[in-house]
């Protein structure tokens, strides 16, 4: 059983590949490389990712829901028996996630998530992240 790192400044990551590319290879988390991120990038990112959650113009105010729902389905690509998928390989970003009809809305999120990784990425986030 793979566990989470334990020092928040490490994350499994992967060479960014282009988002929509509609065929991509599966990745496990052994073939994933930790990278240290600078100290303070997690916190800098949470802090863009609180500011884009509470807007007054959406539904009740927040995206939160919308967020949290993309995580989930973010998790639940992970297949246990090929130990493929999950939020190590960033499948959510890719054209074979995006047009699965239970993925439907969360465009937005990733809308939403896009700008934060692009404005991170030169410090080594990743949308696996």
């Amino acid at each position: 059983q793979q566990h989470a790192p334990t020092r928040p400044e490490i994350v499994p990551t992967m060479a960014d590949t282009a988002p929509t590319t509609p065929q991509y290879a599966p990745t496990t988390p052994s073939t994933l490389p930790a990278q240290v991120l600078p100290r303070g990038t997690l916190a800098k990112v949470r802090h863009d990712i609180l500011a884009v959650m509470r807007d007054h113009r959406h539904d009740d105010g927040s995206y939160a829901p919308l967020l949290i729902r993309f995580a989930w389905h973010c998790c639940g690509t992970y297949d246990a028996e090929r130990r493929t998928g999950g939020p190590n390989g960033g499948t959510m970003w890719f054209a074979a996630e995006q047009s699965d009809p239970e993925n439907a809305g969360l465009g937005k999120a990733r809308d939403l998530l896009a700008p934060i990784h692009a404005k991170h990425a030169a410090a080594g986030l990743t949308t696996s992240d």
